[in-house]
Parts: C-alpha cells; structure tokens; sequence
C-alpha cells in the first residue's frame, strides 16, 4: 500500500534507477560522445571524431603555422622569413655582369612600390619573387616602378624582388633613395633604407677575381684555395707542395694534407722504408760470422772472397754457416775453379744448401755453396805464413768434395777437367759430380719424404704439396716421392703412395675409364685420382681428398677409388692426368658415352631382321636375351666383353613365327628389357 513510487528495487520512495547498462543502482551514464560509461572527449581533441583544433582554432582544420610562425603562412625557409617592419636594401652584385639585387623584407602586404638609385644609370630590371606576383616593372636611368595589374601582392617576407642591370657607374658607392611602398587599400608604408653599396673591383692581376674596373676595392681580393698534391692515391697530399688554385685543379690535387708518406697508398712503410714493404729490401743476415754476412736477402754470394756486401738493417735468420770441415782462412795467393755444372746422385745440387769444398792432405782450402751456373770456388795457396802450411803449392792438384745437405756428409767429386794449382789463375769447368752410390745405403726407403723412418699419410701429404709447387722438394724428396720412378712427380705417385701405406696393391674388379668431352669429365671403374690445371666448377664427393694451389688441383682417395663420377670445369683443362686404382696412367676418350643403354631396335615391326644397338661405358661382359611372348627363352644374340664404345646386333628371325618377342640386355648392374614384333 505505497503510497509513493517504487524504485528499481521495489523499495517505496526509494531512489535506485536503472542506469545505461541496464544495472539496477548502476553509476554509469551515457558521455558526450553518446557512450555509456565513456571518458568523453579525449584530451587534446576538439570533437569525438579524434580531430584537433588548427592554427585558426577550427575543428579537424588543415592550417599549420609556416616556418616564420604565421598561420597558414607558405614560407618553408625560415632566412625568408620577414624582420620586423619594411626595408628595401642591396642584395648581391656582379661586377662582370654589372647587375645588384634589390632585397625587401615587410612584416605586411605590399601592392607596389617606386624608388630611386643613385650613383650609377639604370639600363634593365627583370623580377626576382615578384614573377611570382604578375607585377609589371619599369625604369628609367634613374628610377624604379613596380605593380600588379591583376591586383596580387607581395606577401610578408624577406628575398629579392628585382634585379636591376646598371652602366656608367659615376660613383664608388650606390644607394636607394625616396623609396615609396603601397599596402592593398592604397595606404603608403613606412619603409627603412639599407646601407648603401660600394660596387668596386679587385685591381691585382695576380687575383682570381681581378677585374678592370674604375673603382678598386680593399681586402676584396681572392686568390684561390690551396690544394695539395696527392701522389699515391690516398686522398692526401704532401704538406711541402700547397699551391693555390682559382679553380678546381682535378687530376692529382686535393685539398687535404698530410701524407707522410706520399708515394706510399697505404701509409704502411716497413723498417726499409718501403710501402707495404716485409723488410726484405734491407734485411738478410747480420752476423759477421756467417758466410752471406750483410747479404741482402735473396742477393746471394757474388765475389769469391765476401759474401754480398750491400748494407743489412735488420736480422731475418738466413744466416748461412759452411759445413763442418769446410772452413778454411783466406791467403794471398789463391786460385778460381769455376764450375758450370754440378750434380750429385744425378740431381742438382740444392741452391745455397750443397756446398764444393777443395782439400788438400784432408785440410779445407777452400769452399763456396752451391749459387748455380758458374759458381765460382777459391783455391788457397801457400803464402808462406803459418797458417797456410798445408795450403796448395804450384802445380799441385786439389781434391774436391761435395757436401750433401740431406744426408749431412761430404763426397769425393769428380771434375770433368784437371787443373793444377796456379796463382791467380781462373778455371772453368764443365762439370763436378759426386754420388752416394744409393740413397737406400744411408738407411732411407722410398715414399719416406720427411725422412722419419714411417711412410705414412704425413708423406702424402709432403707429396701432394710438391705436385703442387707449395713446396720444393729436396733432391732426397724428389727420389723418395716418385714413387713409380719415372723422375715425373704427378698423381699416379700419390696413388702408389696410398697404396703402401695401406699395405697393398688396390685392384678394381672394372677397368678404370674416363671420358672428356670439352669441358666435362666423366670417370668410371676404378680410378684412384686426377689431376689437372683450370678451374673446377663442380663439387668433389666428401669421401675424396681434393688439394689445390692456383689453378692446379689433384683429387685423389685414400680408401679406394675416386667417388666423384663428373668433374664439370670452367674450360677444357689443361695437363689433365687420369690414374686408374694401381697408379696406371689412362688416357681419357673423347667418345662420350653416359652408361649402359639399350637403345630402341630398328625396324620394329620387322621381317625377318632388326638391328639391336646398345652403349657400353666401360670394358663390361654384355647378354643379349630373346624371349617369347609366354616370357620363354629363345636364344641369345651375344654374350661377350665389351670395350667402352656403341655397338649394334642383327637379329635375323626367318626361323621364327609372327608374335610378340621380349630382348632383355644384362651388364653388371644394369638390365633393360624392350618388346619387338615380328610380321610376316
């Protein structure tokens, strides 16, 4: 029995209501935006839409203030921006082309403006910003006018509104005079007047800007910039040659200085003062005990008496000390024995490391290392000083002897001629040569190439490096790397080589066969390695060894034959070497054939005869099956060895009734079956 309203929640009088979400005493009400429970207007915007106010103050407006700080203003640089009130000035001049600028900076628009110029006679005047106003300009000698026929004005701001062209300057300096500017409604502006202008040239000939000209400037000349001139490349230029320049010069000069080292790009000058330089224009050895004492590296020995003279800064370790018992002091009198060839075991000596001693009675009188053609060795004599007691007497003969590096021991040599000793006399020989009888007397195997009494893969490894001149070998190394004795180091020695040290002599149940065509190699059978000058293009199976310096590679395997089937090169590669899987050099074919294929017969239908051709990659035993339509057996065509190469079968069917036949073709691994018919 209420006597009043009922609130949502059926209290009487009471004041709950329902708010926007349907809650009974709920809080939330709909914002500005028409949301319930919504923040309204989002700060910084003016509408519910996101927008923002403008530089006008309009909603969602695009006006922005321009670089001056001018509302929908179009200025973007802020240099044109105007100062504060009007004022007319000079702007830049050019002395050659007799022209000056007149620049006007107003805060306001301008509808025209008059002025006067004073001190030289106007001949032209073409707009600068005002083309960018429809004005129309007029001169006399003396004065300027400028308008609007279309009504536009100059917006506020600060850049050059005409260029006025002038002759007969009667005065050092030119000035505005009794400037009169209009705003759009006809009301004249106060305008300010810049300085005037003292319009004079540069009167040195010498300068840049030397100009013949009645009035002369002060401190107005220019002679150039300054460049310096870059030697090597590098950008800089060596302090001592700045010149001055009116122009960019080009070429070689530069305006950056400081090079100190001017002909060196790099600026990275070894301890000889050579660019990029490794010291070894002065460094050699520096012990005045050794043999090539103060020698320049790689300028070996040259005179009979010194080893090289020229000045050595800096020690690199390629002092050079003769061999026990190969010491001797010089004398007074003293022969030359020059010898033209040298050998030892029918190998060259090695350079600077084999020496030819001379002795007489045992004793050393004389010695000089091996430096190749001519090498020259003095022969003491006796002076009649102590020391040289059992040196050379006249007439007498000395003994030579070789002395071998490798097995560290000296040898009796054998001259090709015999000369007697004689004061300073000069002998050339044809030959000296010495022998160790065999190498194999001292203890030494072949395929020992680092001579640690093993033949392992540390000698193959020494092998490989001499096939591809990353190192010379020794004259031992020579022997004890040709392991096939055909005094020619290539792959056939490596795959000999491999093969000791496994123990064995490997074997291929298929010959070893290649196939080049152009660019491209093909290998069957078994093949232990190649190798080849160019550049390989294709990959090498991860189980092959491949070994390259420059463009000379090998590959070679170590656990049978070569995995990689197709080599693919840049270009037919040169001084190509196959060896098949006992280190037998093959040569490749030039008739490609891809693997074993049986090729369509022709004719097929056919009465009585068809032809069967096949391809054979390598030598391989090759049946040729016939079977009935039931899969029958019928006869066989052939049954044989064949070489690599396409060969062909007539099959002459004249005992055989008409019906469908099966030639099956059977080949190590391969086995193909193709159906021919027969009509009679």
């Amino acid at each position: 029995n209420c006597v009043v309203e009922l609130d949502c929640f059926g209290e009487c009088g009471g004041s709950a209501l329902v708010d926007c979400f349907g809650e009974c005493g709920g809080s939330a009400i709909l914002d500005e935006c028409g949301e319930c429970g919504g923040d309204g207007i989002a700060e910084g915007n003016c509408d519910c839409d996101g927008n923002i106010l403008d530089c006008f103050g309009e909603c969602g407006g695009d006006a922005i203030l321009d670089s001056c700080g001018e509302c929908g203003g179009d200025i973007t640089n802020v240099d044109d921006c105007p100062i504060y009130g009007h004022e007319v000035s000079f702007g830049d001049f050019n002395l050659e082309n007799r022209s000056v600028d007149i620049n006007l900076s107003n805060e306001s628009e301008v509808a025209g403006f008059q002025f006067s110029i004073t001190g030289l006679d106007i001949t032209n005047v073409t707009g600068l910003s005002t083309d960018n106003y429809n004005f129309s300009l007029s001169n006399s000698e003396t004065t300027v006018i400028g308008f609007s026929l279309t009504g536009e004005v100059i917006p506020p701001s600060n850049s050059p509104i005409i260029r006025i062209f002038y002759s007969n300057q009667y005065e050092s300096e030119v000035c505005i005079n009794n400037p009169i500017f209009s705003d759009p409604d006809g009301n004249e502006i106060d305008v300010e007047i810049g300085d005037c202008l003292a319009i004079a040239g540069c009167s040195d000939v010498n300068a840049c800007n030397y100009f013949d000209y009645d009035y002369t400037c002060l401190n107005c000349c220019h002679y150039g910039d300054e460049y310096w001139l870059d030697t090597d490349g590098d950008g800089l230029g060596y302090l001592e040659d700045g010149t001055f320049f009116c122009e960019d010069p080009g070429s070689n000069w530069v305006e950056n200085h400081g090079d100190e080292y001017p002909n060196c790009f790099s600026n990275i000058v070894d301890d000889c003062g050579e660019c990029d330089g490794d010291n070894s224009s002065c460094s050699g050895c520096t012990d005045e005990l050794a043999f090539n004492y103060n020698c320049l590296n790689g300028n070996w020995p040259t005179t009979a008496t010194y080893g090289c003279s020229e000045e050595v800064l800096i020690s690199d370790d390629s002092c050079i000390y003769p061999p026990a018992g190969f010491s001797f002091i010089q004398s007074t009198r003293q022969a030359f024995y020059e010898f033209e060839d040298a050998l030892f075991n029918d190998m060259e000596l090695e350079f600077m490391g084999s020496w030819i001693g001379a002795f007489r009675n045992g004793e050393c009188v004389g010695s000089w290392p091996w430096v190749g053609q001519f090498t020259t060795v003095p022969v003491m004599g006796w002076d009649e000083s102590d020391y040289s007691d059992n040196y050379m007497l006249e007439g007498e003969f000395p003994e030579f002897y070789i002395y071998d590096p490798i097995l560290d021991d000296s040898f009796p040599a054998v001259l090709s001629e015999e000369y007697a000793f004689v004061d300073l006399a000069f002998y050339h020989i044809d030959s000296i040569e010495a022998t160790s009888e065999n190498w194999i007397d001292y203890g030494f195997m072949l395929g020992d190439v680092n001579i640690d009494y093993q033949v392992n893969i540390v000698d193959i490894t020494n092998q490989v490096n001499f096939i591809l001149d990353l190192h010379t070998p020794t004259p031992y190394q020579t022997w004890a790397a040709d392991m096939n004795l055909d005094l020619s180091l290539n792959v056939a020695d490596v795959v000999y080589l491999s093969n000791h040290v496994l123990g064995l002599l490997r074997q291929s149940s298929q010959d070893g066969v290649a196939y080049l065509n152009k660019n491209t190699l093909d290998i069957y059978g078994g093949i232990g390695g190649i190798q080849f000058t160019g550049e390989l293009l294709s990959s090498v199976d991860q189980s092959d060894v491949i070994r390259s310096n420059g463009d000379k590679t090998i590959v070679y395997s170590l656990d049978g034959s070569v995995s990689t089937s197709k080599f693919i090169f840049k270009d037919t590669p040169s001084d190509l070497i196959i060896v098949d899987m006992s280190g037998r050099i093959i040569e490749p074919n030039s008739q490609f054939v891809s693997g074993f294929v049986l090729n369509n017969a022709y004719p097929n239908p056919f009465n009585p005869s068809t032809v069967i051709s096949f391809s054979v990659p390598y030598a391989s035993n090759v049946r040729l099956d016939v079977y009935n339509i039931k899969g029958e057996y019928e006869l066989t065509l052939t049954d044989e060895v064949y070489s690599q190469g396409n060969y062909s079968i007539e099959w002459n069917a004249d005992v055989f009734s008409s019906g469908v036949y099966f030639v099956k073709m059977l080949s190590n691994n391969y086995s193909s079956t193709q159906k021919l018919m027969l009509v009679k």
